[in-house]
């Protein structure tokens, strides 16, 4: 007969995930205090890899810190999980009290909960060309918390595999309440967390676009300035939190005195490091505004191309005049949300310009919006 202490029982439950739960139940062992830990260890280990996570793998967040959604992501799904899941097991024929789910539950987290500090531990250790020893511990932990989890409910309620799975596939086809979708909430939570985090370490590492008040400020900054007419082809470079380099295209007259630009334009890059701790290039495009001719070419072509849709946006125009011939050259900034294809919009413009002036032709350039808007 097993005689252990309680917690010999936490580790035997973890160690042994087919049989464990079952021994636990029939020896009556399981202690509030310990599943009472496991959980306060996983509202802790939450806050400790958001928030201390080794530079080259953290998400930069300016937003203050505040205790109040670890306590809802954790403990609060938690409880509301035990107590779903045995109001709706009673109505089930399951033969689990609260107190046993609590337990049950609680000990199978510990897996999920032992990884977030492990990889915490990593990410201060291993270079982000190592992530895939994180990942190997993310998917152990999360699956072997799923497994711990669907043997605990499996023994607690002295469910069969067959009725599991049977709750499991009648869930897809009736509204009424079912144990399969209470017993796997848990699971599902600890799955999409892991998923959030390898989105975002993977994410860092594949490239992501700068956050839209990143971008906005960087815009109002560089824009503030007398000779700065506009601002495109932005482009920002996150290796982590204070270790963000970018570049940036900005128009100015053309009959500007360019080593008074270049001065202003050298501040611009002081100011953004300071302020925004961003290492940024910027390079001059000039733009003619008091010829007349340009002005009513560029005014048609932007008519057009706010038509076509709302975001678009063109920038670098010229006019290169023949003699029955004017061939306008611009970059055109597609939107992600733009359906028309490159192809599409070179005939819909091209067409349409036509349309209006019979000596027009055009080149354009198609770029992407690498900002979040």
């Amino acid at each position: 007969m097993m005689d252990l202490t309680q917690k010999q029982w936490v580790k035997h439950s973890v160690f042994h995930p087919f049989e464990g739960f079952e021994d636990l139940r029939w020896k009556k062992g399981g202690s509030v205090l310990y599943a009472t830990i496991v959980v306060l260890l996983w509202f802790v280990a939450q806050i400790i890899h958001d928030n201390l996570v080794g530079y080259q793998f953290a998400v930069t967040n300016t937003k203050m810190f505040s205790i109040v959604p670890y306590i809802v992501q954790t403990i609060a799904v938690f409880l509301v999980f035990v107590i779903g899941n045995w109001s709706i097991c009673t109505l089930l024929d399951g033969e689990g009290t609260i107190k046993k789910i609590y337990i049950y539950s609680a000990y199978s987290l510990i897996p999920y909960v032992a990884g977030l500090y492990i990889r915490t531990i990593l990410s201060h250790v291993l270079i982000q060309d190592e992530v895939i020893f994180i990942t190997c511990v993310t998917v152990i932990s999360t699956a072997w918390s799923v497994l711990l989890m669907f043997n605990a409910i499996k023994a607690v309620h002295q469910y069969s595999i067959g009725k599991t799975i049977l709750a499991l596939l009648l869930s897809l086809v009736t509204t009424l309440p079912v144990d399969g979708i209470m017993g796997t909430a848990v699971s599902l939570f600890i799955l999409k967390t892991a998923f959030d985090i390898i989105r975002d370490t993977v994410g860092d590492l594949l490239g992501r676009p700068a956050d839209a008040e990143t971008v906005q400020q960087l815009k109002t900054l560089v824009l503030s300035h007398d000779k700065i007419e506009g601002i495109h082809d932005l482009i920002l470079h996150n290796y982590g939190p204070g270790r963000t380099i970018g570049s940036c295209h900005v128009e100015v007259r053309s009959d500007s005195n360019f080593v008074e630009v270049h001065e202003v334009v050298d501040t611009i890059e002081r100011e953004i490091e300071e302020k925004l701790k961003i290492m940024m290039t910027i390079h001059m495009d000039p733009i003619e505004l008091d010829n007349e001719t340009v002005n009513h070419y560029r005014e048609m072509t932007q008519q057009v191309v706010e038509g076509l849709h709302q975001k678009l946006s063109l920038h670098d125009f010229r006019l290169v005049s023949g003699e029955n011939s004017n061939r306008l050259i611009f970059d055109l900034l597609v939107p992600f949300e733009c359906d028309y294809t490159d192809e599409e919009l070179l005939e819909m413009i091209s067409g349409e310009l036509h349309r209006m002036d019979q000596t027009c032709s055009v080149s354009i350039t198609f770029d992407r919006d690498f900002t979040e808007e």
